[in-house]
């Protein structure tokens, strides 16, 4: 356990500094057109890797990303870093220099029993222009042969009938309540 979090722990630090000579020559996966909810899964070989995969999203309300890994207690994967940027970039290389537009919120780790770990890597929630691509990189360590999975999962918009049916509640209950309301008379006297 104690390799598997100092592992952990170094992935971070080299996703921090920059993890992009780790891999240079890790090619883009196309995710194509994020509409509701991509998943996707990766197989990973011994050592340090980072994945690109590239995506435009359709209108929505925000974008989320996240990745989970599992160690087991002679191999598995530590996703370290979730990476966002704007742009086709296909490979680690024409990332050096980029600004990412989003990273991770750090790794959560679930203790599975009998020596499994789960990792969990997600991104903050992300306003993406549809049309746009975007280039996520995902980093992370791999102990032997082994995989890991991720989703890309959009908020959707509410759709205008959406609005219409709350506009059309709220004038109901504003006459429901105009109705109850207790009438007071005034009456002047000469």
């Amino acid at each position: 356990m104690r390799s598997i979090i100092s592992t952990t722990v170094s992935a971070a630090a080299l996703a921090c500094a920059g993890l992009f000579s780790l891999s240079a020559t890790a090619a883009a996966t196309p995710l194509g057109v994020v509409t509701a909810t991509t998943p996707f899964i990766a197989a990973t070989v011994d050592g340090n890797f980072q994945d690109l995969y590239t995506f435009s999203v359709v209108p929505n309300a925000g974008t989320v990303m996240s990745v989970n890994s599992d160690t087991f207690a002679s191999y598995g994967v530590v996703v370290s870093s979730i990476l966002l940027y704007a742009g086709n970039f296909t490979t680690v290389a024409q990332l050096l220099g980029e600004t990412a537009l989003g990273t991770s919120n750090g790794v959560t780790q679930s203790d599975l029993g009998n020596g499994i770990f789960s990792h969990t890597v997600s991104a903050a929630t992300l306003d993406l222009t549809p049309g746009n691509i975007y280039t996520m990189a995902v980093a992370g360590v791999s102990q032997g042969t082994s995989a890991y999975t991720g989703i890309v999962a959009l908020i959707p918009v509410p759709e205008p009938e959406a609005y219409a049916m709350l506009l059309a509640g709220m004038g109901i209950v504003a006459a429901i309540a105009r109705r109850k309301k207790p009438r007071t008379r005034t009456t002047v006297r000469h």
